[in-house]
């Protein structure tokens, strides 16, 4: 393996190969498109020269004009170009006032505040080597709409795609209008054709029969066959994701592996066309699957760990991005039944050479009302059997996500075993990868089923791992995980030494009157807050603080705006007002996650101080 590219002060992002041949590689820097020969006989090429920031780059050799296509996004004002765009973005920089009004939903959206730009998705014929992609050169597929591709904040490259001919773009939009988009999940899959004609292409709705969320439209090989993921339930962000499978002829549709209890993430075709491969949340962990197109059966192909990517290579091989909860993500090579595995690259080798982290294991145990209900136990690294260790119990956010196999940045258990923790996870009812019957068990019921599983889960580690410490144990979690935390501080203090709090919901009824996606609470609690207090105030951590003993680290990032900075600050005052030990540490320009290096160094120094602090003999 060698470097191809070297930046200097930015970054080489969003490789993908033009035509066949694999001889040139196209990418993004400093917001531009750039090209370089995989022979590394020249230097890297810049290729754009837009007015604008663009991403999300998708190419298309085919096209019978001949020449290379290539599709991108950019963020404008409905109804204005790239040039008139930037112009407005100019101008309100130079404006000495700095109000904004607003007349719809959403004002601002995960972490930043919305300023009446869309993602919009632009086509254009890639220029001869030495040449310069102008704006006069591109498309806007979406000059007509006033809505997002890639959808935000999560949306990218695999929202759009170009058709068998290269004559349109299959995208996936919200199709909601005004302040509905803050309460809707209704995304549709949209064919914008002609592309190249003197008139814009035309947009029309392929699925508009369906009333809830269509994404990532991928055609067969052969080009006779849309697949989408689809959600049935309109309002519900977690409902499964189904497979279905649309005649690009004739418009037929009929759903694959239909029986599957699980949620399809990550999709391909084989090379043949006649098998899927998938990822999905399953027992604990996020696998590779293959499914054929024909019967639907469905066969697992990687056991553990979290397959986090992957890309078909040819008839017989599949690269895939792996990672388990003892190593960061690495690729492999294997065959397209899951045998054969080659480790490809070992990108942190000499790092996890001076890192200790402990082993790890699943276990079950019977969790609300008798039912199976899974987690994890990982040693403290250095484990020593004679001992005795402390425990922190780390209960994830979603709620409707797992915890599992899985190396996370920003919730390494690895962290918490290299500090001499013993280390319980649960997928408590909500979680998914066990069927979707027992991820929608959660709703209406936030803090009771949950609960439960958190308090046999840990009851049942304990009685398990003898080395671990029942009267050393802390509790900690983020979002849905904070939640949680605030609502143990009040229901169920008696087994924790401390606990930490991450973007933790203080108040339910609060908490809906201030978040942007109103579409979440609504589903989760059945109920508008508005309408029925009751239902937000039956699990609200704010009506327990009477009880609140237990020592109490918050950490908020300033720019989350899907559980804004007042959850935190109310949680503190309450804790300062008690005379309850509590500390609070603040980003203001963090989000709901803590991203940046040195923030998250500073996050895991803090939380592991608090931690030892108080579990500590």
């Amino acid at each position: 393996m060698e470097k191809l590219t070297n930046p200097r002060n930015m970054s080489d992002t969003e490789p993908c190969f033009l035509g066949d041949d694999d001889a040139t590689v196209l990418f993004v820097r400093g917001q531009q498109l750039w090209r370089i020969p995989t022979a590394r006989c020249c230097e890297p090429q810049q290729c754009s020269d837009m007015p604008l920031p663009i991403s999300n780059v998708r190419v298309f050799a085919g096209a019978a004009c001949g020449a290379t296509l290539v599709a991108f996004s950019a963020e404008v004002f409905p109804g204005m170009s790239m040039s008139e765009s930037k112009k407005k973005l100019d101008e309100r920089t130079a404006s000495k006032a700095t109000g904004v009004l607003y007349e719809k939903l959403f004002v601002r959206h995960w972490n930043e505040y919305c300023d009446g730009r869309r993602n919009h998705v632009f086509v254009a014929a890639l220029p001869p080597t030495g040449e310069l992609l102008r704006e006069e050169d591109v498309v806007d597929v979406m000059a007509v709409m006033d809505s997002d591709c890639p959808v935000k904040p999560f949306g990218d490259a695999g929202d759009f795609t170009f058709t068998p001919a290269g004559d349109g773009i299959v995208f996936a939009a919200k199709n909601a209008t005004g302040s509905e988009e803050a309460w809707s999940t209704r995304h549709s899959l949209y064919l914008a054709s002609p592309l190249f004609s003197d008139a814009p292409p035309c947009v029309r709705c392929l699925t508009e029969h369906h009333p809830a969320w269509c994404s990532s439209p991928v055609f067969s090989p052969d080009g006779q066959t849309l697949l989408y993921k689809n959600m049935k339930r309109a309002g519900y962000e977690a409902d499964r994701w189904s497979l279905i499978l649309r005649c690009w002829a004739t418009g037929a549709e009929r759903e694959v592996c239909a029986d599957w209890d699980f949620s399809a993430d990550l999709t391909a075709w084989s090379a043949d066309g006649c098998k899927l491969f998938i990822t999905a949340d399953c027992a604990g962990a996020h696998p590779l699957f293959v499914a054929d197109v024909a019967t639907g059966t469905v066969t697992r192909l990687t056991e553990k760990g979290n397959v986090s990517f992957f890309k078909i290579v040819d008839s017989s091989r599949i690269l895939v991005i792996q990672d388990t909860l003892k190593a960061p993500a690495d690729a492999f090579l294997m065959k397209t039944d899951g045998s054969n595995v080659t480790r490809l690259t070992n990108f942190n080798e000499e790092l996890m050479r001076c890192c200790a982290v402990g082993d790890y294991e699943q276990f079950s145990f019977a969790g609300w009302n008798g039912e199976r209900v899974s987690g994890y136990c990982q040693k403290p690294a250095l484990f020593d059997p004679s001992r005795r260790y402390p425990v922190a119990l780390v209960i994830h956010g979603g709620p409707q996500s797992s915890m599992g196999d899985h190396w996370h940045w920003r919730w390494s258990s690895a962290a918490f075993s290299g500090a001499g923790f013993g280390v319980v996870f649960v997928d408590f009812h909500g979680s998914t990868g066990y069927g979707q019957r027992f991820t929608d068990s959660i709703r209406d019921d936030y803090g009771g089923k949950p609960l439960v599983d958190l308090q046999k889960g840990l009851a049942a580690a304990l009685e398990t791992y003898p080395w671990l410490d029942a009267s050393r144990v802390c509790a900690l979690g983020a979002s849905y995980g904070g939640y949680m935390i605030d609502w143990i501080a009040g229901a169920w203090p008696e087994p924790f030494r401390c606990l930490v709090s991450h973007a933790g919901i203080f108040d339910d009824r609060a908490f809906y009157y201030t978040t942007e996606e109103l579409w979440f609470p609504e589903w989760d609690h059945n109920a508008k807050a508005f309408e029925n207090k009751e239902a937000y105030e039956r699990f609200n951590p704010s009506s327990l603080v009477h009880n609140w003993r237990v020592p109490m680290l918050i950490t908020q990032g300033g720019q989350d705006f899907r559980i804004v900075d007042t959850a935190s600050l109310s949680a503190f005052n309450v804790l300062q007002r008690r005379g309850v030990p509590s500390q609070l540490l603040y980003f203001q320009n963090e989000g709901h996650w803590i991203k940046a290096l040195a923030n998250s160094k500073q996050w895991y120094t803090v939380v592991l101080q608090w931690m030892t602090k108080w579990t500590s003999n």
